[in-house]
């Protein structure tokens, strides 16, 4: 299998992009309303262009991708479970999944912890 991987992850910006004007019209939420988010994570430099596009604070995520590497689908449920363990998020935040799959597929969900 060959893939143009630079193309890929601007096409997964875009529809994370997407994906999360959506959801916030649904929640409706604005960046502000965000306290913490988990996503998918595959790299640095993937992550600090996908939250620098989606307009939200790279300090509300809990990152796993620097000591735990690409985990794929997986990530995102890690970072989560990780993230409740050690006191990232508390009771009454307001918390954003953004899942992005290089299948090009996206999906968030937005809750009360």
């Amino acid at each position: 299998m060959e893939t143009d991987s630079e193309a890929l992850l601007h096409a997964g910006i875009e529809l994370a992009a997407t994906t999360w004007d959506e959801t916030r019209a649904v929640l409706g939420w604005t960046n502000d309303s965000v306290d913490k988010s988990f996503t998918h994570q595959v790299g640095r430099a993937h992550r600090n262009l996908l939250y620098e596009r989606l307009g939200l604070d790279p300090e509300i995520d809990y990152s796993t991708v620097e000591f735990l590497g690409n985990t794929g689908a997986t990530a995102l449920p890690i970072a989560a479970a990780m993230g409740a363990e050690s006191g990232h998020v508390v009771a009454g935040e307001r918390v954003a999944w953004l899942g992005i799959g290089s299948g090009l597929s996206s999906v968030m969900l937005g809750f009360e912890w």
